[in-house]
């Protein structure tokens, strides 16, 4: 029979040290790669934000330098005007159509060639740009809207909305 009576093992620091040098290693390693993870997410989201933003400035662009181009032809008639409008839409690859209007009165298009619709100039935000919800050719379906006038007469391009 023994003489002492027989306690359950304590941990004692030499029992955990092994423990703790093992795990402190572990324990700093991971938090090193989330500090890592997480910069490197901030990183692609900025730079990816950074793309977006030139994508979208490089498409307003478009749109603008095309409303520009057709400024002066607004007030023409629109069997001169007509194959100018459609040739802007061959060349810009963003742009989906191109208007003329006179006194608040879309008289011609890309699509249709003479036309008749009123322009309210309320619409746009500053004048310029309108975010559509849709129109009668594609209804349901965004486009945005760039409006370039000068005085009573004026041009205006559309871009699809897939491409924003």
């Amino acid at each position: 029979m023994p003489l002492t009576v027989k306690r359950p093992a304590r941990w004692s620091w030499r029992t955990l040290l092994p423990w703790v040098v093992g795990a402190l290693p572990l324990a700093f390693g991971l938090i090193v790669m989330h500090w890592q993870v997480e910069r490197e997410l901030e990183a692609n989201s900025q730079a990816t934000t950074r793309q977006v933003v030139e994508q979208v400035e490089h498409i307003l662009d478009t749109l603008s330098s095309t409303a520009q181009a057709l400024l002066p032809l607004a007030g023409s008639p629109c069997e001169q005007t007509q194959l100018s409008l459609r040739g802007q839409v061959t060349r810009n690859a963003y742009v989906r159509s191109t208007n003329l209007f006179q006194h608040n009165n879309l008289y011609c298009t890309s699509l249709f060639g003479e036309f008749d619709e009123p322009v309210d100039p309320r619409d746009y935000t500053d004048g310029r740009l309108w975010l559509m919800d849709g129109n009668s050719v594609t209804p349901g379906h965004a486009l945005l809207v760039y409006r370039a006038s000068e005085g009573e007469r004026g041009a205006i391009a559309t871009v699809d909305g897939e491409h924003l």
